[in-house]
């Protein structure tokens, strides 16, 4: 049997336990309650039914699939021959998650010209090893020349995190990042009225605050070295989901860069070797 089939087996077992407990304590509070509420019993799915079922609602997606495979030969008969050597995109995008930003269709590219990573709010966290692993194969190995952040307005992450009415769980640790950003220009964004104009300026500064995340990041820095400062370019854009329009930030990064290279400019700095003790 599978790792996977375990693994599966098990997490089926587990969910049937809890809802047995909790479906034993709501009988025990039914039976001892005055108004003696009928208890509808549950059918429980097997893992037959989970994995057997014809997935007949996914059908059309397969047909897409075949319709876009015609257009891609239609234009270029090589097309897909020409996939299967290696990629070489010049772009990175790191983007938000949302399904209502299709990333390489804003942009105009085809297949193989952009290597994407996205999350809640294209967020660039130094801890986050996904995006870190993503941000290493596109500078080091893709070599990719230009990174662009991309974040839009409407953003529900940047909403969230914009609010203390609600505890968002696990989530709120995700959030934290963009709350760190409010916090830091808490007094220009006080000086907001609208609060839609003050939503589309978080979304600015968090996305300006991504792409300075970027130039910070070791693995940027050292391919810049390598180089000589051409590559990678950091850029920082929004798309407005009101009009489908694409603008960039305008943001001074050679002045902003210069403020923060005594603390993040790492790579001309010689390797801290610490002095263990040898007994």
């Amino acid at each position: 049997v599978g790792c996977g089939t375990v693994i599966i087996s098990f997490t089926f077992i587990i969910f049937n336990f809890f809802y047995s407990v909790k479906h034993a304590n709501a009988m025990e509070y039914s039976s001892s309650s005055s108004s003696h509420a009928p208890i509808i019993p549950v059918t429980h799915p097997t893992s037959e039914d989970i994995f057997t079922q014809p997935p007949e609602d996914l059908k059309y997606l397969f047909e897409n699939n075949r319709q876009w495979v015609k257009r891609c030969l239609a234009s270029n008969p090589n097309f897909f021959k020409n996939m299967i050597p290696r990629q070489k995109p010049r772009f990175l995008l790191i983007g938000c998650a949302d399904s209502r930003v299709p990333a390489q269709e804003i942009l105009g590219l085809k297949a193989g010209e952009i290597f994407v990573h996205r999350n809640v709010a294209n967020l660039v966290v130094n801890g986050d090893m996904n995006f870190l692993s993503v941000l290493q194969y596109a500078v080091e190995v893709l070599e990719v020349q230009d990174i662009i952040v991309l974040g839009h307005y409407g953003c529900g992450g940047v909403k969230a995190a914009s609010s203390i009415e609600f505890d968002h769980g696990l989530m709120e640790h995700w959030l934290r990042n963009i709350r760190d950003v409010i916090f830091s220009n808490i007094d220009e964004l006080n000086s907001y009225d609208d609060d839609e104009e003050k939503h589309h300026r978080i979304v600015e500064l968090s996305v300006r605050e991504q792409c300075l995340n970027l130039y910070r990041n070791p693995i940027v820095q050292q391919r810049q070295l390598a180089n000589g400062g051409r590559f990678p370019r950091v850029h920082g854009m929004v798309y407005d989901i009101r009009d489908g329009l694409l603008s960039e930030l305008k943001v001074d990064f050679a002045k902003e860069l210069e403020r923060n290279r005594l603390i993040y400019g790492v790579v001309k700095r010689p390797p801290v070797i610490p002095d263990y003790p040898t007994k």
